[in-house]
C-alpha cells in the first residue's frame, strides 16, 4: 500500500484483488486459530477499535466518521499510547502508519469531540475487561500486544494529540 499509493489501486482492478485476497488470507487465519472467540487471539483484529468504536459512539454514531476513519484514527490512538507506555519498539511506526492512512484519504485527527463522551463510549467496549478498558498495542508492524487498564492520564495524553 506505501508503494502503489490509492490513485493506483483504483487503476488495477487485478492489484485491488491481490491486495484484497491477502487481507482475506491473513484474517482467515488468525480466526482459524479462534475460531469461537475463545483464546484471545482473534482480539489483534481489533487494533485502534477500542479508539475508534469510543470516537463513533461519541459522536452518537451521526455518520461524522464512518467505522473505518474512526478505526483510522483509533489505530493511530493506539501507536501513542503503545509509544507512551514504552510498548511501541519501532519509532518510526506511528508515522509511517498516518503517511499511509493520509494517502488513502483517511483522517488522523477527530473533531468536535468531547473527551467525558469518549471515555464514557470506552466504558461500553466489548473488549474491556472486568471494567478495565483494553487496547490492542502494537509493538513493530506485525506485532501486538494486548493491554489491559492503560492510565487514563496516556488515554487523555493520545486523544488530546489526535483532537483538532
Amino acid at each position: 500500500l506505501e508503494r502503489t499509493g490509492k490513485e493506483n489501486l483504483v487503476k488495477n482492478s487485478k492489484l485491488l484483488e491481490e491486495v484484497v485476497e491477502r487481507c482475506v488470507r491473513i484474517k482467515a487465519r488468525v480466526v482459524s486459530l479462534d475460531e469461537h472467540d475463545k483464546k484471545n487471539i482473534r482480539i489483534v483484529l481489533n487494533f485502534g477499535h477500542t479508539g475508534g468504536h469510543a470516537l463513533e459512539a461519541a459522536s452518537q454514531f451521526s455518520q461524522q466518521y464512518t467505522h473505518g476513519e474512526a478505526v483510522s484514527i483509533g489505530m493511530l490512538i493506539a501507536c501513542d499510547i503503545s509509544a507512551r507506555l514504552g510498548i511501541l519498539k519501532d519509532p518510526g511506526l506511528a508515522t509511517r502508519l498516518e503517511t499511509l492512512l493520509i494517502k488513502f484519504g483517511l483522517p488522523v485527527f477527530f473533531k468536535n469531540l468531547e473527551l467525558k463522551a469518549i471515555f464514557q463510549a470506552m466504558g461500553y467496549d466489548k473488549k474491556s475487561e472486568g471494567g478495565k478498558n483494553r487496547f490492542v498495542l502494537p509493538v513493530r508492524a506485525g506485532k501486538t500486544k494486548i493491554f489491559v487498564d492503560v492510565p487514563v492520564p496516556v488515554i487523555t495524553e493520545a486523544l488530546l494529540k489526535r483532537k483538532r
